[in-house]
């Protein structure tokens, strides 16, 4: 009689794979913000707000945020992650390619004594805002349901896009007299980066589904085992984690663990928050508006911004990167950091246009190298912030009561995750059990684990985490939108 050969479970992506995947992916993050900035130079020469378009440009994304602020009040159970990144990526290559077409219209303004303003640029500003102050609200919360170390990896995506879209500047010699193609064809550019990022998100998709097959495979092979042990042995031992009759579709997770309730999320969190809070207000709400206006007493004023932009967008993804090998969990330290440095910039807009060095021939270095300097010490310190997040959720602050998760329907169901999250998450330690093989061989490497009791306490900190991903980046969208207004205010 011939027997059936077993299932396959396709095999894991390695690791680079994954890692280049997200980095992909963090470059949608705030790839029309950076872009904006990059080609301040040619907009600031070609509109008619002057130096002044940045603090417009920054208030109409940062007044955006009213997206992640609905998202919030609504709360997770109404959001499938996977439908809204995809929206935001898709929605990214449609602002930037109506930018391309639309950035120098102007339209007068009643009231306005007769000016025109760029409003058409303003109004996609405001789409570019939408989909931009959106992605952390939703990106840490999808890679919170794989290991860490793909935190630096998203980050690093984040700061790569201000790389790209400033050398894309570079080569158009944006703000020279003479550039090489036109804004229209550098945002045609910038939409054709968003296809970068939808095949990464495409790929992270497809091996989450090859994860879950592979768990699957493995706990039918646990269940069989479990249950061929028990006859044999003539007693009636309980399996551990068990898959209910085939026309039942729930996933039941024991109810042995420990039921102590854990620590609100934002108990837990707020210090970190707080530091968040601070440090976005400067980074995303007062320092770019105030880079046009710093520089503008320079001599060849186009090509400080244009640097100091490029330096910036530089040393971004590289403090994010070094996240990898170095972290520093002192965030008071690093918090003070960014403070003094945007504290030296504010005092170089506010006495403008006569800032430090002016009358030196190399004085705009002067701004370069601080704005370089605070860019760098807010991007190592604000990936550092969802790091002490991940680990303030984790295993160490209080055990979850159990729950019980179902793939589909019922009242008690963690909507729209926890099949996600069971998936990938039920390859980690679980206690007690056998050695399942979760893409990596049996009983080793990072994706091994093994099945018993606890398994629950693991998928509620994915939930947790994703919690608290996203009420980190919500802050970051409020500190954007004080710091905005109240630079506006004082600049326009």
């Amino acid at each position: 009689m011939l027997q059936a050969s077993p299932l396959k479970a396709p095999p894991p992506a390695p690791p680079w794979a994954l890692q280049a995947a997200f980095t992909a992916l963090g470059l949608s993050s705030f790839m029309l913000s950076n872009a904006l900035w990059a080609e301040m130079p040619a907009l600031v020469s070609a509109l008619p707000e002057g130096n002044k378009l940045g603090s417009y440009l920054l208030l109409s994304l940062q007044a955006a945020n009213v997206v992640p602020v609905i998202a919030m009040l609504r709360g997770p159970e109404v959001v499938h992650l996977e439908s809204i990144i995809w929206a935001l990526l898709l929605g990214g290559v449609v602002a930037s390619q109506l930018m391309s077409f639309c950035w120098a219209a102007t339209t007068p303004i009643p009231g306005a004594g007769g000016k025109s303003h760029a409003l058409s640029l303003i109004l996609l500003t405001f789409l570019a805002g939408c989909i931009n102050n959106s992605s952390s609200l939703f990106l840490y919360p999808f890679v919170a349901r794989w290991e860490r170390r793909y935190v630096s990896a998203l980050a690093t995506g984040e700061g790569l896009s201000g790389i790209l879209v400033s050398l894309i500047g570079l080569t158009q010699n944006v703000g020279g007299a003479r550039p090489r193609f036109s804004v229209r064809a550098y945002f045609q550019g910038v939409s054709a980066l968003y296809v970068f990022s939808l095949l990464g998100f495409l790929f992270l998709l497809q091996e989450e589904r090859h994860k879950k097959a592979r768990v699957a495979l493995s706990m039918d092979r646990v269940v069989a085992e479990e249950r061929e042990t028990a006859w044999q042995g003539g007693a009636k031992k309980r399996v551990l984690l068990s898959v209910k009759d085939e026309d039942s579709d729930a996933l039941v997770v024991p109810l042995s663990a420990p039921t102590l309730a854990p620590a609100p999320v934002l108990a837990l969190i707020w210090p970190f928050l707080l530091a968040q809070f601070g440090i976005s207000l400067w980074a995303y709400g007062v320092i770019p508006a105030l880079t046009p206006i710093s520089t503008s007493g320079y001599q060849h004023a186009a090509h400080v911004l244009q640097y100091s932009s490029i330096v910036s967008m530089a040393l971004d993804p590289l403090s994010r990167a070094l996240t990898h090998r170095l972290r520093c969990y002192r965030l008071p330290l690093l918090v003070v950091l960014v403070n003094v440095l945007a504290t030296v910039l504010c005092v170089a807009a506010a006495i403008s246009p006569r800032p430090p060095f002016v009358d030196q021939p190399l004085g705009g270095l002067f701004v370069v190298f601080f704005n370089g300097a605070f860019t760098a010490a807010f991007a190592f310190t604000s990936t550092m912030v969802f790091f002490c997040i991940h680990r303030a959720l984790g295993p160490r602050h209080g055990l979850p009561l159990p729950v019980h998760a179902r793939r589909a329907g019922g009242a008690d169901e963690a909507p729209g995750l926890q099949e996600d999250a069971c998936a990938l998450m039920v390859g980690q330690r679980r206690g007690g059990g056998r050695p399942v093989s979760i893409g990596r061989g049996e009983g080793e490497g990072e994706h091994a684990g093994e099945v018993g009791p606890g398994g629950e306490e693991e998928f509620v900190q994915v939930l947790r985490r994703q919690d608290g991903f996203r009420w980190s980046g919500f802050i970051v969208q409020v500190g954007a939108f004080v710091g905005a207004l109240a630079t506006f205010l004082l600049v326009a």
